[in-house]
């Protein structure tokens, strides 16, 4: 679980970085929790893959593949960014 969390800290911090932009670019705040969830997600896998794609090995040889490791983050987003586009409905 802890070798997860580190793979998780790194894509969540890439996808709220790219969510704040767009979001920020689109002067709606509605967009971060969607993009929270779903493209948002995308490209920060895209993002690790691309500057991090050595230390799929590693996660592999410890019995993450990339696809459950993709599943699991996508699960875990899927909440805070409902709760979220919640918070952003009731209070605009």
């Amino acid at each position: 679980m802890r070798l997860f969390l580190n793979y998780y800290k790194t894509v969540t911090l890439i996808n709220c970085c790219f969510c704040l932009c767009v979001a920020t670019i689109m002067l709606n705040v509605i967009w971060f929790p969607i993009l929270f969830c779903t493209l948002g997600i995308a490209v920060s896998m895209f993002v690790y893959n691309f500057f991090f794609k050595d230390q799929y090995y590693f996660y592999y040889n410890m019995g993450y593949t990339k696809k459950k490791l993709a599943l699991i983050t996508f699960g875990i987003n899927l909440i805070p960014g409902i709760v979220l586009l919640l918070l952003v409905l009731i209070l605009s």
